[in-house]
């Protein structure tokens, strides 16, 4: 496990860099940095890959003689989940780097507190540049430094699934419960950390992109889940990387609760709802929802590529003129070998639903895909 801590820090480090490549640029006639804020933004950071645990920094623990670790991460109330105490150090003021080991070795491992890891961060904020030496309570080896030039293997937020988050943080729930019974948790924190091994280590699916247990089933019912589209690898890529999520409502509107929340890790998300009662109608074929579901997705393909908004997706108001936006979210479905299935959707929808499907900008986009079609 201990490899994995080093790749989540890391991970955690080189995304600090990339969302805020101006981090510590103040004028320095009016702000002065110190550690405390640099510790405060990698904490945010490394929050969201440590996301079963509880997060905090620049606590004093009062029974260990005041000393004051830069950060934790622990489940609250407990011991059995003090898990990782991280000491940072700014590259312009690295002195003491060595003591921080030692304070980890002394007070976070071998008091009552048992911290499981212990990191040691010195960081350039200025370069990016960063080294990391991560100890881990009852083992010998030594602390071997890490640095962003030699740390090649970072880690995707994406592609942990929300199903993996609920298990871990109904396991850390059970393990909360057996301490306050005054139960023995070793066994507990030992498969908890198996099954932090095993969801980072799982292979991210485009089915993970679906929310929620009612949308998972549904499509699986209806044989659409986003692994029956033949999407390239190439889209399916792109998918993962736009942040894409899809989720179902039933008309005319209908509540969805999500948790715990599969977004509030992801700094940008792209989330498609489609309506149950309308891609469900039994006048619609199997590839005609896929169709319809591609084209949603097209828009998003549009958006990122085009860097315009995503158009509105009410039709009275989108079909309202030409609009790049919905011609574009047909071509992503014609690409994708959907061309005739975008327009017998279409057609079959002007007539189950007339006033929205039936208008001049309707028919005027399925005349156009008919003649890409045409000139095959």
């Amino acid at each position: 496990m201990k490899d994995l801590i080093t790749r989540i820090i890391c991970s955690a480090l080189n995304n600090i860099v990339s969302a805020q490549p101006n981090l510590s640029q103040f004028i320095p006639q009016e702000t002065a940095e110190r550690e405390p804020n640099l510790s405060f933004h990698f904490a945010n950071e490394l929050w969201k890959f440590l996301f079963w645990l509880g997060c905090d920094f620049d606590v004093t623990k009062s029974f260990h003689h005041d000393k004051r670790p830069d950060m934790i991460f622990h489940k609250r109330g407990i011991n059995s989940l003090n898990f990782l105490v991280v000491e940072v150090k700014r590259e312009s003021n690295p002195n003491g780097f060595a003591d921080d080991l030692v304070k980890i070795r002394d007070h976070w491992f071998d008091t009552d507190l048992h911290y499981q890891f212990g990191a040691s961060v010195v960081i350039d904020e200025k370069s990016g540049d960063y080294t990391l030496r991560l100890m881990e309570r009852g083992s010998t080896e030594p602390a071997i430094p890490v640095t962003k030039e030699s740390f090649k293997s970072p880690l995707n937020l994406t592609e942990i699934s929300l199903e993996a988050r609920k298990m871990l943080k109904i396991k850390v729930d059970a393990i909360l419960r057996a301490e306050e019974a005054k139960a023995d948790t070793t066994a507990l924190v030992t498969d908890l950390n198996q099954w932090v091994c095993a969801v980072y280590a799982r292979t991210w699916s485009v089915d993970d992109i679906v929310i929620g247990v009612a949308a998972k089933t549904w499509l699986t019912k209806k044989e659409l889940l986003p692994s029956t589209w033949e999407l390239s690898p190439d889209h399916v890529e792109f998918i993962k990387q736009a942040g894409i999520r899809l989720t179902m409502m039933y008309s005319p509107a209908s509540e969805l609760t999500l948790r715990p929340n599969p977004l509030k890790d992801i700094a940008e998300a792209n989330l498609i709802i489609f309506d149950a009662d309308t891609l469900g109608h039994e006048k619609l074929t199997k590839a005609e929802r896929i169709a319809t579901l591609l084209h949603e997705v097209g828009h998003v393909f549009h958006a990122l590529t085009s860097k315009k908004t995503i158009a509105p997706t009410d039709y009275v108001m989108a079909m309202n003129g030409e609009n790049e936006s919905e011609n574009a979210a047909d071509d992503f479905a014609y690409q994708l070998g959907y061309g005739k299935q975008i327009v017998s959707s279409l057609e079959t929808l002007a007539d189950i639903y007339p006033k929205t499907f039936g208008i001049p900008e309707v028919k005027k986009r399925i005349e156009r895909i008919k003649v890409k079609i045409a000139t095959e």
